[in-house]
């Protein structure tokens, strides 16, 4: 090896540890380095904030007029992230277009594109837009965040072949967009797409014959005000992980529960008639979702959590339940007394874990976030009536967490003499460890934590471990 090449070595390990800044000021010191100094310069995609951040993205690509070095550098560009205020939008919006079109040909390696936010106002600034984005024939991973109908539609037609797609429509502009137009967009993509996220695409899939995206693996719903199970499963059959969450319904003060229930009785029929999903492995979410969606298939892991101004329904619980048979469940309840103080609690709760789908359950963990409204809840009798419960279902494995750090943050106003707090101050995991397993002798494991996250946290394993969602076995065991 000779000294120059020597010496390029140390420096290509200099700068595979450098910020950006310093890579930067390296390639300004030889011909040599300004070229081996650009794959270090965007190893991270670049992040375009302000007017400054793309002007000075348009310049380095330049190369100071070196149609060479240009296309060495755009080679090299793999992915752009766009997060604007609104206020910098008329001025960046025309800037990011520029450099879409005039450096289109240069970019053959541009595998991603994310508009985090706002990208209704980089549209309504600069209307082309959408179809400079359109035009691009390379891209994998598109995001749009914050768009609109109108530039959904600027983007009909997209080249590109995506293989994951994240669509999220500007919430207070959410009832203008059709989810026709969300379907529209995405049929170049057919054959490829593997995940797909909508958020305020309020009826995500209205046709009750939509295109089939057979290869979509993974995916997500948030803010939807229309859930049609069958018309999900019609469009992506093969979904293996789905996440749905803030069913519009239920974050308003009042719903009647019979709206609900209707949702979910025509879903059910729905799925009868036409078909429900055979490869779905987990679910994560919303209670309220799920239980709307009335899924009649196993799901083997299911986490279910709940939205704003939402409960924890115990009836609900059972009924998906009833529905996934999951072998693997966890609940994530927030503001327990919510069903603490329901007069049927125990009896609810009794019913639920002594459920014949429930048996089904191999590893069942429950995770209370403790809220300042359950300052004053009666931690003791509260725990007891859990595990009498809990004692009645035939699950290898339960694991119960408590997270009480909302009841000590500066702005919860609690009452540092309320009842959890002061239990919590003698919390004994293992002494609840111990008199669970006592209740219930046939689980292998159990395991008692609080604030796993904290300087407080302290956890009690009884038992094997128990295994995360990846690599426990379908059929329930753990090792």
């Amino acid at each position: 090896m000779d000294a120059v090449q020597f010496s390029l070595d140390i420096f290509h390990l200099l700068m595979s540890w450098s910020e950006r800044r310093e890579v930067s000021h390296l390639m300004r010191t030889c011909h040599t380095l300004n070229h081996e100094g650009v794959s270090y310069i965007l190893n991270e995609d670049p992040q375009l904030e302000t007017a400054l951040h793309v002007r000075s993205f348009l310049q380095f690509a330049a190369a100071r007029g070196n149609s060479v070095e240009l296309a060495h550098r755009l080679e090299r560009l793999r992915g752009l992230t766009v997060d604007v205020r609104e206020a910098d939008a008329r001025i960046v919006a025309p800037l990011i277009k520029k450099l879409l079109v005039e450096m289109a040909p240069y970019m053959k390696n541009l595998a991603r594109i994310n508009f985090r936010d706002r990208l209704h106002a980089l549209v309504q600034a600069e209307p082309e837009l959408p179809a400079a984005v359109a035009a691009l024939s390379t891209l994998e991973s598109l995001h749009l965040g914050g768009i609109d109908r109108r530039g959904l539609e600027g983007l009909v037609g997209l080249k590109s072949r995506l293989k994951h797609a994240v669509i999220s429509v500007e919430l207070e502009l959410a009832s203008d967009v059709e989810g026709d137009d969300v379907a529209r967009l995405l049929q170049s993509s057919r054959m490829t797409l593997r995940s797909v996220s909508f958020s305020a695409v309020y009826d995500p899939i209205p046709s009750p014959s939509p295109p089939c995206f057979a290869h979509v693996r993974h995916l997500s719903l948030e803010y939807t005000r229309t859930l049609v199970t069958s018309n999900l499963v019609a469009a992506f059959p093969n979904v293996e992980k789905l996440e749905a969450s803030w069913l519009i319904l239920t974050t308003m003060d009042y719903v009647e529960d019979a709206v609900l229930d209707h949702h979910r009785a025509q879903n059910v029929i729905s799925q009868q008639e036409r078909g429900a999903w055979r490869s779905l492995r987990s679910f994560h979410g919303s209670l309220a979702s799920l239980y709307v969606l009335g899924l009649t298939c196993h799901v083997p892991f299911v986490c279910v959590n709940t939205d704003e101004n939402e409960g924890f329904d115990l009836r609900w619980a059972r009924a998906i339940v009833a529905d996934t048979r999951p072998t693997h469940l966890t609940f994530d309840i927030d503001f327990p007394t919510y069903f603490a103080e329901q007069e049927s609690f125990a009896e609810d709760l009794i019913a639920l874990f002594s459920h014949r789908a429930f048996q089904n359950v191999k590893v069942l963990k429950v995770n209370f976030l403790l809220m300042p409204g359950d300052s004053d809840l009666e931690m003791v009798p509260f725990l007891d009536t859990f595990f009498q419960a809990i004692a009645l279902c035939s699950a290898d494995a339960v694991a119960l967490t408590i997270h009480a750090g909302s009841l000590n943050s500066p702005w919860s106003g609690s009452n540092s003499s309320g009842a959890v707090e002061v239990y919590m101050r003698t919390f004994n995991a293992r002494a609840l460890a111990e008199r669970l397993k006592a209740m219930a002798p046939s689980l292998r494991t159990v395991i008692i934590s609080r604030d796993p996250w904290s300087s407080r946290r302290a956890t009690v394993r009884l038992g094997p471990r128990i295994p995360d969602d990846s690599d426990a076995n379908l059929d329930g065991s753990y090792v």
